[in-house]
């Protein structure tokens, strides 16, 4: 079990060729207990959410196993947002790379269009305070392996495209406009946020 404000996961492992029923068990103990402490589950925001490999060969007897919460079935989906993050049952995050960059997209537009200043030191800190958390934020989690996502948060309408409209470095290269603004690329930094989840690992292991 996993908790985090008024969120909660339940969670098991299993082989894929075999049932287990402590996932059942457990949520009809969460549905015994709620009723006991008059506590009401979103039933609606409720579903069931399985990871494994789709080219594996699943069982029909796997395949069909369901769970519900007072005669209600969870629906099984393939994809969920969970905390802000979108999953789906590969563990794969480009949707979530596409939405990010497009939300980072127009919120960077609105900045260019919004403020009257041309000073470039106001408008990284636009960027930095507004764009640049929604490309960080649980970026331990979905940082890209594959080049063409990485180039995407990089240069899609985000660091690259914006600081091309800055007055006085328009003309340099990105790598140039990075030093001369004192930024740093978008993959350094969530090189830099892994290794910092690596090292509390370490410290708590």
């Amino acid at each position: 079990m996993s908790l985090f404000a008024d969120d909660l996961k339940l969670y098991t492992c299993y082989k894929i060729d075999a049932l287990h029923n402590d996932l059942h068990t457990a949520v009809n103990r969460l549905t015994e207990w709620a009723k006991l402490w008059q506590l009401q589950i979103a039933i609606p925001k409720c579903s069931l959410f399985r990871i494994f490999n789709p080219q594996w060969n699943v069982s029909e007897s796997v395949q069909q196993v369901t769970h519900n919460i007072d005669g209600l079935v969870l629906p099984l989906v393939d994809q969920i947002r969970d905390l802000g993050v979108h999953h789906n049952c590969r563990l794969k995050y480009d949707k979530h790379i596409c939405l990010i960059v497009h939300n980072a997209y127009k919120r960077a537009l609105l900045i260019l269009k919004c403020f009257h200043t041309r000073d470039r030191e106001i408008l990284t800190l636009a960027f930095c305070t507004y764009v640049r958390p929604l490309l960080k934020f649980a970026c331990q989690i979905w940082s890209p392996k594959y080049r063409y996502l990485i180039d995407k948060i990089e240069s899609v309408g985000l660091q690259r495209f914006f600081t091309r409209k800055l007055h006085g470095v328009s003309n340099l290269s990105y790598l140039d406009r990075l030093h001369v603004l004192g930024l740093e690329a978008l993959e350094h930094r969530r090189l830099i946020h892994d290794l910092i989840l690596l090292q509390i690992f370490a410290r708590f292991n």
